[in-house]
């Protein structure tokens, strides 16, 4: 959660439509449409969390949607857990 805040919020400096557009998905486009985004201060990282915790987790941006929902839990039938220190080991298990 803290990589996509700083990363789509915080670090786009390169960008100023980009950081519009994630403004939009953070919030509504409404109230992108209404402030002066490129002037006022970015969004804390409890206004991101408060933003995002007012949001259905199904329709939440994929950047920040609880790992569950992007995972597709209950709906793929998992059997393995591997672990990113054991990738080599692990993905010859699974592939």
């Amino acid at each position: 959660l803290l990589s996509a805040y700083m990363d789509k919020l915080v670090n786009k400096y390169d960008s100023k439509e980009e950081y519009r557009i994630w403004l939009g998905k953070l919030y509504d486009w409404k109230h992108v449409r209404e402030s002066d985004f490129i002037n006022d201060a970015r969004p804390s990282f409890q206004a991101f969390v408060d933003e995002l915790l007012k949001q259905d987790p199904d329709r939440m941006n994929e950047h920040w949607m609880p790992q569950a929902y992007v995972c597709g839990f209950g709906e793929i039938p998992y059997d393995f857990v591997g672990r990113f220190e054991n990738i080599g080991r692990d993905a010859s298990r699974v592939l």
